[in-house]
């Protein structure tokens, strides 16, 4: 008998299932390897549906079935009618498969999957609520196989993070790096540089339209060139305004406690002492331009990963912008000491100017670094990477990382042709400038600046425009 018309939760009248109970009790049960049989001219002579269902019907299982066109719905429908009968021989499960109850489900195959997504009309009554809320778990327990048997891990090792930070792809994708940095860690050896790019190139990177002090500069100025985000993403303590938390990152554990790891094995400092951080930033996909980086405290240790070529990072360490007079641009190539990030990390005022030059080839960079506003962390934060392994630098290791590198001497002789360039443009200023500091008449002096830009500014500013 079909199962049942029923009512809804509103109390609406259902039409009735297309398929019987005992039909879904024994079709849930069929694998792939399973053994069928097929009712010769099962179909109307003559139809798109006669020669579709010749052609599937020569199948001896239920995988060959599907190859050979048969649509999961067929088979419900065929047995159903008679047209399909399960041989005695070939395996068969004991009971259907609930999803929703599985740990790891690499186990299943995709015909597993397909059968696994109607468990929910054994669930409740038609029409009722409890079966409604069973469809949408099914469904979603479904998916979430499929995708953790795409990225070969058990659904118990799917790191949940909120909806906002990533979707469903990326999370399993990085919980795979979870799983990946796992097995890594538990080895008990030192962490190379080859364990770090296998964990990078499994957790991908979101589109990050924020930073764009590091954006690569478009010189063709065409618009469809330009750069609308960079693979960058800051794990660990974040500085955001006045508010110092932890990141979401934090949740993928294995990941973080691997490259904290990764930075002890390789980075030790004088005297064996560690190198304080409290942040890790990951970027991937692109050659930052010259820029620097505010929130930091300052010294950072900064490593490339990957197979490329050229990817060096510049580093101007006598400019300091807290205490120059002239601005980046006038910061020469020859002026920048170049590092070879690739074979070791370097250790860098990351608040002086700094930028990656260009390659070829897929590399990474992790920076490590401590945010300027660490001691105001919240305790749970502090908890929180503290048993990730970070070494965190407290008041001891602000006063370390202070001392840790000299400060910038400047770049003598920059800047100067600069101020003696504008001490004509100065003059015209202040005698367009009343005593109470107002300009007293602006119309005169924006077309002054409009000439000057047409014929090009002298050495020495010629007499201010008369008064009008």
């Amino acid at each position: 008998q079909l199962c049942g018309v029923g009512r809804g939760p509103l109390g609406a009248q259902l039409a009735p299932e297309m398929y019987t109970r005992a039909t879904y009790e024994e079709v849930l049960c069929w694998k792939a390897e399973t053994r069928v049989a097929y009712k010769d001219g099962g179909k109307k002579g003559g139809t798109m549906s006669e020669q579709r269902y010749n052609e599937y019907a020569k199948a001896k299982s239920v995988g060959e079935a599907l190859a050979l066109g048969s649509k999961k719905e067929d088979l419900l429908n065929d047995y159903q009618k008679g047209l399909l009968s399960r041989s005695a021989e070939g395996p068969v499960r004991d009971a259907p498969v609930d999803v929703r109850t599985l740990e790891d489900t690499r186990s299943l195959s995709e015909v597993d999957l397909i059968f696994a997504e109607w468990f929910y009309h054994l669930v409740g009554e038609h029409g009722s609520e409890e079966r409604a809320a069973a469809k949408n778990e099914v469904k979603e327990a479904v998916r979430m196989a499929r995708a953790c048997n795409a990225a070969d891990i058990k659904v118990t090792d799917v790191i949940v993070t909120p909806q906002w930070f990533e979707n469903p792809g990326k999370m399993i994708q990085r919980s795979r790096a979870n799983v990946i940095a796992k097995d890594i860690l538990q080895a008990g050896r030192p962490i190379s540089d080859g364990d770090v790019l296998e964990v990078l190139r499994n957790f991908p990177l979101r589109d990050n339209h924020d930073r764009k002090n590091v954006f690569p500069r478009n010189p063709s100025g065409n618009p469809d060139d330009e750069t609308k985000f960079v693979h960058s993403e800051v794990c660990g303590l974040l500085q955001h305004g006045a508010e110092v938390k932890e990141t979401n990152h934090c949740k993928y554990t294995e990941v973080m406690k691997l490259l904290v790891r990764w930075a002890k094995d390789n980075c030790p400092q004088e005297g064996g002492k560690e190198f304080p951080f409290t942040t890790i930033i990951l970027n991937s996909g692109f050659a930052a331009s010259k820029h620097t980086d505010q929130n930091n405290f300052g010294p950072a240790l900064v490593k490339a990963f990957g197979d490329f070529e050229g990817g060096r990072l510049r580093y101007w360490k006598e400019y300091h912008k807290g205490t120059a007079s002239y601005p980046w641009d006038e910061l020469g190539e020859e002026l920048a000491e170049t590092l070879d990030v690739k074979r070791e990390a370097a250790l860098i005022d990351a608040s002086r100017v700094h930028m990656v030059e260009p390659y070829v080839g897929e590399r990474f960079s992790v920076v490590f670094s401590t945010c300027k506003k660490h001691l105001e962390a919240p305790d749970d934060a502090v908890e929180t990477l503290r048993a990730l392994g970070f070494p965190l630098p407290g008041q001891e290791g602000e006063a370390y990382l202070r001392d840790l590198l000299p400060p910038a001497k400047g770049y003598p002789g920059l800047g100067k042709a600069k101020k003696q360039k504008l001490s004509g443009t100065t003059s015209v200023l202040m005698q367009h400038m009343t005593k109470g500091g107002h300009m007293e008449n602006p119309s005169g002096l924006g077309r002054y600046f409009k000439v000057q830009k047409k014929e090009g500014a002298a050495e020495e500013a010629p007499a201010p425009p008369a008064e009008a």
